[in-house]
């Protein structure tokens, strides 16, 4: 067979510095008001690092965004996402941690 051969010559990695803080926002709304709310924040300049959409209990569906970011930066994200979101929507906030899992077999 008539096959290319290649070798990597060189890599460049790029590392970003773990934030500071991470916020969460939650709220249980309706399956059409979670799907709005959640295309709302996207298309917002808020830079959310993830939005998870849960159907749970019929009619009822959670919501949850995250924001990372400087000890101001995501706390002020998160209350702007609470603010599209409107009415029942919840927000925590803490320090970024390392997460550790020691597991043996």
């Amino acid at each position: 067979a008539l096959g290319t051969l290649g070798v990597v010559t060189e890599v460049t990695f790029r590392l970003h510095p773990r934030p500071a803080r991470t916020c969460f926002v939650s709220a249980s709304l309706t399956p059409a008001g979670a799907c709005a709310a959640a295309a709302a924040i996207a298309a917002s300049p808020l830079q959310a690092a993830a939005i998870e959409l849960d159907e749970g209990v019929v009619g009822s569906t959670s919501l949850v965004a995250s924001f990372e970011g400087s000890d101001i930066g995501a706390p002020g994200r998160a209350a702007q996402a609470v603010a599209i979101i409107g009415h029942g929507a919840s927000t925590r906030c803490g320090p970024t941690s390392l997460r550790k899992s020691v597991g043996r077999t």
